[in-house]
């Protein structure tokens, strides 16, 4: 009764630990996709300050294009008009950027409920399969299932 009794606290100690393991494994992949998502966003926030930065200049091109037309009607302004237009083209781009690494990033709240739905998924798939599915196992030509506590160890 003794050697029973010891086995199944060795059996609740091994679940435990499991199950412990299990947690520290979650907890280490939501850090992980919370690093991510962290860089996704220190990405787009940068995106977004280069194209705030080129449109602030853009405006500055602006300011000196409607001087020139004003001025002089020479050719200098079409010049200038050129130079706008490659600054707003960055401009767009960056921010277009931007806004796709921001939708990239997933929100805290649905990360951690994706990591628990993956984990009662796993959870039922393999460690409390559907009943039919545990009848269908089989085991291989001259293995027999286990009897006995002590063939299970």
């Amino acid at each position: 009764m003794g050697q029973r009794i010891s086995s199944w606290v060795e059996l609740f100690q091994s679940l435990q630990e499991a199950f412990i393991g299990v947690v520290q494994a979650e907890v280490r992949s939501i850090r992980a996709d919370f690093e991510l998502s962290k860089r996704l966003l220190a990405r787009a926030i940068g995106l977004a300050a280069g194209a705030m930065f080129v449109v602030f200049w853009a405006i500055g091109v602006v300011v000196f294009l409607l001087i020139q037309v004003a001025g002089l009607w020479l050719p200098l302004w079409l010049a200038t008009l050129v130079v706008l237009a490659v600054l707003v083209v960055v401009g767009v781009v960056l921010v277009a950027a931007a806004r796709g690494s921001l939708r990239r990033i997933e929100a805290p709240k649905a990360m951690i409920r994706r990591h628990v739905q993956e984990s009662m998924d796993w959870w039922e798939d393999e460690i409390m399969p559907a009943p039919d599915v545990a009848e269908e196992r089989s085991f291989p030509a001259g293995d027999r299932a286990p009897q006995r506590d002590k063939e299970v160890q």
